[in-house]
């Protein structure tokens, strides 16, 4: 990497940390702006990925699956003052425009003539999910305790702090050490020795962070390290493989050195639901 082109992605991490870090830190509302927003950027770069090949995703369709979903998760974790009209709006009402949504996608493809309904309808959906879950679920990583109406701003900091340790220190030992390919046909450069690089480091700094971040104790932040390696890499592979089936090398361009946001945030696609997933069982065994 050229010297040029390392220190303009420097300069866009150092960026997008301070910005992660302020919403983070300010609370759950900045939180979930932030994440709406960046979730639908995200969306956007689907949408364009599929134009590629050919396909037309249902544009409305898609947001508003994703915007519905992701308030729906925002209703049971922010601290919101509900009333019981409020509180039945979120439990009943917005799973039924959500289901709603589904149907509209299948219905609007009707009247459309389009030679791959079928193709378009299942990159709606495919998108609405898989861009539009992960981010809403870390509305509720920002407060596994949702019963309490709190925040713990450490979480969910905690989260991406991890998230960048794999990223960086996989891509420092596999330079320097790394011999066998992971997966060569998807992504060239990953190493078996950068895994287990990111994933000793990843452990330490998690070990150093559960010190700190005393909401959950050391042996749950231990066990969220090694799930955030092995599904963030996944994530990363799985981003590799559908920009590949695209013929691209980058999602977007809105960050300079880095690419798209799906290229940023490739890791956490896959890893947020899992951690969300974890946490949750925590949180039930917390309460018991």
């Amino acid at each position: 990497m050229k010297n040029k082109e390392l220190i303009t992605r420097s300069l866009t991490g150092l960026v997008l940390v301070a910005v992660l870090c302020a919403a983070i830190y300010l609370g759950a509302w900045t939180t979930a702006a932030l994440f709406l927003v960046i979730m639908c950027i995200g969306l956007h770069e689907w949408q364009n990925l599929m134009h590629k090949v050919g396909l037309n995703p249902n544009t409305f369709g898609m947001y508003i699956l994703a915007i519905l979903s992701y308030f729906w998760f925002c209703g049971k974790t922010l601290p919101i003052p509900w009333s019981y009209e409020a509180y039945c709006l979120v439990e009943i009402g917005l799973p039924a425009l959500i289901i709603w949504c589904v149907l509209f996608i299948f219905i609007s493809a009707l009247f459309k003539k389009a030679e791959r309904p079928m193709e378009n309808i299942a990159v709606t959906l495919t998108g609405a999910i898989y861009i539009g879950i992960p981010f809403a679920l870390l509305n509720f990583i920002i407060n596994p305790f949702s019963n309490d109406g709190g925040a713990y701003p450490n979480i969910l900091f905690g989260f991406f702090l991890l998230i960048w340790s794999s990223d960086v220190f996989a891509y420092l030992v596999g330079r320097s050490l790394g011999k066998h390919k992971l997966c060569e046909r998807l992504s060239p450069s990953k190493t078996w020795e950068g895994v287990l690089g990111g994933l000793v480091a990843t452990l330490g700094i998690a070990y150093l962070w559960s010190l700190y971040a005393i909401e959950l104790n050391t042996e749950m932040w231990l066990l969220l390290a090694l799930l955030i390696e092995i599904f963030g890499v996944l994530g990363d592979l799985i981003e590799s493989m559908l920009k590949r089936s695209v013929k691209v090398k980058d999602s977007g361009s809105l960050l300079p050195g880095h690419g798209g946001v799906l290229d940023r945030f490739d890791s956490l696609l896959i890893a947020a639901p899992t951690v969300a997933l974890c946490l949750w069982f925590y949180q039930v065994l917390y309460s018991l």
